[in-house]
């Protein structure tokens, strides 16, 4: 009897037959469909209240081979439209630069200089850029239009104008995470349509103001310009006091007036003259 039963183990060992096993069972992937409604109200909870706003973040700057880290204090009024960042290093300060009223001040304490311009067009450090990154927009309730599009990994709504042709153009274009919705991109136009920058978001971190993205990327790829804020703090003063967006020119600096973009060579340009 042992015999039979160790011979028919056998036969079957040598026939490769194999016990089958049942397919691991797999579970159905919910797909989730926000509606254009929800998106914008999710949006809009992460436009807080920034009438005024205060920063104090490392910068990460680059255009082409130029490589730049310093350190920031960002003051904004929306209201107003005001901006002005101060940078330094090593407690040494490297630039103060402000925009008011389409009129822009860059001083730079080691050239003994002040540079005054019209419109922001200081190239690679467009403040109003810096502004629109810490400070998005509410999506307007009339006068555009909004679209929705999603897809397995993002939800996107386009901002669309009205041109005075009558046609419709983007005029920023907002990406969110599926499903929760969080804001991590914006992509910002001309009014010709041309891209004018783009912005990312991560790391979201509670400041005082709430919670925003810790790390905010500004590119403007038609430029070769990227610049980099590592948020350390953020808070909405009560006030800023009259001079807060007025630069303190010391004694014997020259100003010089300027008809056209500015390099930010300038900027880092050491009293020698050399961009060390």
């Amino acid at each position: 009897m042992r015999r039979r039963l160790a011979c028919v183990l056998l036969l079957v060992s040598l026939s490769g037959c194999t016990v089958a096993r049942k397919p691991p069972k797999v579970t159905p992937q919910i797909v989730i469909v926000h509606t254009l409604s929800e998106a914008i109200s999710r949006y809009d909870e992460q436009c807080l209240p920034r009438d005024r706003l205060h920063a104090q973040t490392t910068i990460e700057y680059r255009s082409g081979e130029t490589k730049r880290s310093f350190n920031a204090a960002l003051y904004i009024d929306t209201i107003n439209h005001k901006v002005r960042l101060r940078a330094d290093a090593y407690f040494i300060a490297i630039f103060d630069m402000s925009f008011e009223s389409d009129q822009f001040s860059v001083l730079v304490p080691s050239m003994k200089t002040l540079y005054k311009g019209q419109g922001d067009n200081f190239r690679g450090f467009a403040l109003q850029d810096l502004s629109e990154a810490l400070s998005p927009r509410l999506l307007p309730t009339t006068g555009g239009q909004i679209l929705l599009e999603e897809d397995q990994r993002s939800v996107v709504l386009t901002e669309m104008v009205q041109s005075e042709s009558g046609e419709y153009r983007p005029n920023q274009k907002i990406f969110l995470t599926r499903p929760d919705l969080l804001l991590v991109r914006r992509s910002l136009y001309y009014p010709t349509g041309m891209l004018k920058s783009d912005l990312t978001y991560s790391r979201p971190r509670l400041f005082q103001i709430g919670t925003f993205p810790s790390r905010v990327s500004l590119t403007r790829p038609w430029q070769n310009i990227s610049v980099i804020l590592n948020l350390e703090k953020l808070d909405s003063p009560t006030f800023f006091n009259s001079g807060m967006f007025i630069i303190e020119i010391p004694p014997k600096t020259k100003t010089v007036d300027l008809e056209s973009n500015m390099s930010e060579d300038i900027l880092f340009r050491t009293s020698d003259g050399s961009n060390k």
